[in-house]
């Protein structure tokens, strides 16, 4: 039943979140013509996500300790449902943003609820395994699901894509309400009881802020790299926009076996989650400080390393870390402070990396990021894991 529950956690981040996040890079084009908007509005279908997911993430963990996982796995997905629905009958581009808001309130309540559910279902010396496992859907899902969305808009029209975003959303729905539910490791199957949750007593705890200030520098990192790699090639590496391509490409192919590998290792080395999270940050500085100076096969190299430092980090800030901060009635608390910071780097990030890039160039920019990533591995360091 475990490995069942983890496929259908799997499926879901792959045809909700990820496909969620995949649609843009076709709709773009195709709304800017249909709806004659430019492109800086267009891109709001993106940061719609971004901003809903930023501002709900609290709010998302503290509703989950308070009425249970449950519960708000339900609600999360007939939201993300609710929101691909008003998409698909949206003809004013405004309507359809609504719809996105909607997905991206449904998704950020199911980053929350997701690792717990996970967490329910293992034990100790398997949870490092199954929360890599349960993160392989996004990479996975990005890699299918762009070019999926681009041949049904082409061949299609626009509504088809978001049609099929709609459908994945209501099987999936049906297939939680029939399978997932909380197993028998903790205490998830019960919401706290009513007048016992305090706003103040489930965000007082310093080590989960502590961590949050870790999560917010590599993530930093990490959005970053993914969002301005493919940049840097071309300009910086004067490479042709196919060449770059395929090679940022790698960041992205290595992501879904890594966040398994790096979650099974967690449970292998001594240090555990938080020795994985500090190593994948510290060896970040590795591939940033040798992106100026190689070429070639060792570039080809140095993005491999990348790839694989940055997506080592993610299972752990996300997933693997948080709950150990705090006492189990509060697990759902500290998964959104630190989906918060994530939402937050996500925002910050890029604009101000590409700020400096275009004000002081590539070797700032590198230089900068590792400062971010020696951060983000120091602040780790100290934080003191409490289960």
């Amino acid at each position: 039943m475990r490995w069942a529950v983890l496929a259908v956690i799997i499926a879901t981040f792959m045809c909700c979140y990820a496909y969620a996040l995949a649609i843009v890079q076709p709709s773009v084009p195709v709304f800017m013509d249909v709806f004659s908007i430019d492109m800086p509005t267009a891109l709001l279908l993106a940061s719609a996500l971004c901003i809903t997911a930023t501002a709900m993430s609290i709010p998302a963990g503290l509703l989950t300790d308070k009425l249970g996982v449950r519960l708000l796995d339900v609600a999360s997905l007939a939201i993300v449902l609710a929101g691909w629905a008003i998409s698909c009958m949206g003809n004013d581009f405004w309507v359809i943003l609504v719809g996105r808001s909607l997905v991206g309130v449904g998704t950020t309540i199911l980053g929350v609820v997701s690792p717990l559910i996970i967490a329910s279902w293992f034990p100790q010396r398997e949870l490092g395994l199954a929360m890599g496992l349960g993160f392989i859907g996004t990479p996975l899902g990005v890699a299918w699901g762009v070019p999926l969305a681009s041949w049904l808009i082409e061949r299609h029209g626009w509504k088809s894509a978001y049609v099929l975003g709609f459908v994945l959303a209501l099987i999936l729905l049906l297939t939680h309400i029939a399978l997932v539910k909380p197993g028998p490791f903790g205490h998830l199957s019960k919401p706290i009881a009513k007048g016992k949750l305090s706003l103040w007593s489930a965000l007082k705890n310093v080590e989960v802020w502590k961590f949050a200030i870790a999560v917010f520098f590599a993530i930093v990192v990490f959005q970053t790299v993914m969002s301005s790699y493919q940049s840097w090639l071309m300009e910086v590496k004067g490479l042709e926009m196919g060449v770059a391509g395929t090679i940022a490409g790698l960041i992205g192919l290595i992501g879904a076996p890594t966040v398994t590998f790096s979650g099974w290792l967690s449970n292998k080395i001594w240090g555990g989650a938080k020795g994985v999270f500090s190593l994948g940050a510290y060896s970040l500085i590795v591939p940033l400080a040798l992106f100026i100076y190689v070429q070639g096969l060792l570039l080809t190299a140095i993005t491999i390393l990348l790839g694989f430092t940055l997506y080592t980090i993610i299972p752990h800030a996300l997933a693997i870390i948080p709950p150990r901060l705090v006492e189990p009635v509060y697990s759902g608390t500290s998964l959104g402070v630190a989906l918060f910071s994530f939402n937050l780097a996500g925002i910050i990030g890029p604009p101000l990396m590409g700020l400096v890039y275009t004000s002081n160039g590539i070797m700032w920019t590198c230089t900068l990021l590792s400062i971010f990533a020696l951060i983000a591995g120091t602040v780790n360091v100290v934080v003191k894991v409490k289960q």
